[in-house]
């Protein structure tokens, strides 16, 4: 995630919250949080909104937080349950692809989807 996105994504997430979306405003706190480099508040906003109507996004994210560690297995294992939730979502295939990529770091880390 590029630097300096942080603040539009807390833009974001109020917008989301003053239009009544708190699993949606809740996703973008999220992503403020991981392009600061706080990867675990991120994945715990992320967990806490993943059965819900922002699933997706938050899934994505999931993947996103593993994958900006270095752990590109739970990365994939998001991606590809994003991919059960939508498929031929665009952006759980390129970020799959990604991280299937020979070379990709490869972590031991937990978080991919039973």
């Amino acid at each position: 995630m590029p630097i300096g996105w942080s603040e539009p994504y807390a833009m974001l997430a109020q917008a989301y919250a003053d239009t009544g979306d708190p699993d949606r405003a809740e996703w973008a706190a999220a992503m403020a949080d991981l392009s600061e480099g706080r990867y675990a508040a991120a994945a715990s906003r992320l967990e806490a909104i993943i059965d819900g109507p922002a699933a997706l996004e938050a899934t994505i994210g999931l993947a996103l937080v593993s994958e900006v560690q270095g752990d590109a297995t739970a990365a994939a294992g998001w991606y590809q349950k994003a991919l059960e939730i939508e498929p031929g979502n665009a952006e759980a295939r390129l970020g799959l692809s990604r991280v299937s990529l020979p070379g990709a770091s490869a972590g031991t880390g937990e978080g991919a989807a039973e």
